[in-house]
């Protein structure tokens, strides 16, 4: 009897655990007032224990997240941004707000001030016999403001032509066409890092900044769904023989042994023109000594020729 009733107590209590759980995390601390003369925006409204130091970096050590837990944000620049805000938990910097009639897409949480506008643009044509020509056509240009990269902080204005392009995101700063449908043109496969993920990846900007990173806004996974990735790639552009998508992580595939990547062929090249340079004037340096020699044997020759003849004259 007694051993029913443990089995039901813990029936009971692991059937509550999740509301506890919940309620806990909903509890809000003891809020820590913000110090004066903070950079404005949205995060003043929910985070709480705000400061900027003499470095000039800013933090919060109570910002709440998208599970309502309050946590540190860390820290970040506080002239990173004009105005902050806060995406769940991090510092990030507030977006303007989007004009009317901008297209549907992934982009709207991260870019601001976007705007749809039809420009002008003058082509090259050909007619049938051959004769060349310029016309203007217009073509509908998506504009935004500002798009956040994957450290929260702003990037320049960046612009889309969306005529071709009905799914539109965002990679590090950049906007993006995500249609699957869409195959990528020669140039854009050059500009990016090598690998088989360029066929179920859209949306790819290679980054070569401090931490060179390839960031996909829409690779295929295995559910059918699309999800964004990131790959760091230490040595740059060349860093992996091939970059696989697996379930929607970017996957990098060594170079093995034996195996020389073009980073090391460009990192020895240096070393070899040194090499041949050295060896050059080695052999100019030697080519030099070799002459001074041969001049001071034929000077020591023609020395001793002119003492015999003298010896002689004197006989």
């Amino acid at each position: 009897m007694m051993r029913s009733n443990f089995l039901l107590f813990l029936f009971f209590a692991a059937a509550l655990e999740p509301a506890l759980a919940g309620e806990a995390a909903a509890k809000e601390p003891d809020f820590i007032p913000n110090e004066e003369g903070l950079p404005g925006g949205t995060y003043l409204s929910s985070c709480h224990g705000c400061v900027v130091f003499q470095d000039g970096k800013l933090q919060c050590s109570q910002c709440p997240n998208s599970r309502r837990r309050y946590v540190n944000t860390g820290l970040v620049d506080a002239n990173m941004c004009k105005n902050f805000g806060n995406l769940d938990g991090k510092l990030v910097c507030d977006l303007e707000e989007n004009h009317s009639g901008v297209p549907e897409g992934s982009y709207l949480g991260s870019c601001g001030g976007c705007r749809v506008q039809v420009e002008m643009a003058v082509v090259d044509g050909k007619d049938e016999d051959g004769t060349t020509y310029q016309e203007e056509q217009g073509k509908t240009v998506l504009r935004c403001v500002h798009c956040r990269d994957s450290r929260g902080a702003p990037g320049g204005e960046t612009w889309l032509n969306i005529d071709e392009c009905k799914n539109v995101g965002n990679a590090e700063g950049v906007l993006v066409c995500e249609d699957h449908e869409r195959k990528l043109s020669e140039q854009e496969a050059e500009d990016l890092p090598v690998g088989s993920y360029q066929e179920s990846c859209r949306g790819c900007v290679f980054r070569d900044r401090d931490t060179p990173v390839l960031s996909c806004s829409a690779c295929k996974t295995g559910k059918g769904t699309t999800t964004s990735a990131r790959l760091g790639l230490a040595r740059g552009k060349h860093t992996c023989k091939n970059i696989r998508n697996v379930d929607g992580r970017l996957r990098c595939d060594r170079y093995r042994n034996g195996e020389l990547p073009p980073w090391a062929m460009e990192e020895n090249a240096p070393k070899k023109e040194a090499d041949a340079s050295s060896s050059i004037n080695n052999s100019e340096s030697n080519g030099i000594q070799h002459d001074a020699t041969n001049h001071v044997e034929t000077q020591q020759a023609t020395t001793s020729t002119e003492h015999t003849t003298a010896s002689r004259d004197e006989l």
